[in-house]
C-alpha cells in the first residue's frame, strides 16, 4: 500500500510548489521582499511566516507612528 502510494509524492510536491509560487506573487512588494530570502518547506509554512512577518512590521510601523 505505501508504495503505492509514493508514486503520488512528485505530483504533490510539484502542487505545492506551484501553491508556494502562487502565493508569493500575490504579495505586497514589502513582504515578497522580506519573504524571498527564506527557504520554505511547505505551504503551511510560508502562510505562518508570512503572518508572523507582517505582525512585526505593522507593530514596527505603530511604533514609529505614535
Amino acid at each position: 500500500m505505501f508504495m503505492e502510494l509514493l508514486r503520488f509524492v512528485p505530483a504533490h510536491m510539484a502542487y505545492e510548489k506551484l501553491r508556494m509560487n502562487r502565493f508569493q506573487a500575490g504579495l505586497n512588494p514589502s513582504l515578497k521582499e522580506r519573504m524571498s530570502v527564506q527557504h520554505y518547506t511547505s505551504y503551511e509554512d510560508m502562510c505562518d511566516a508570512t503572518i508572523n512577518l507582517e505582525r512585526a512590521m505593522n507593530e514596527r510601523n505603530e511604533f514609529y507612528n505614535e
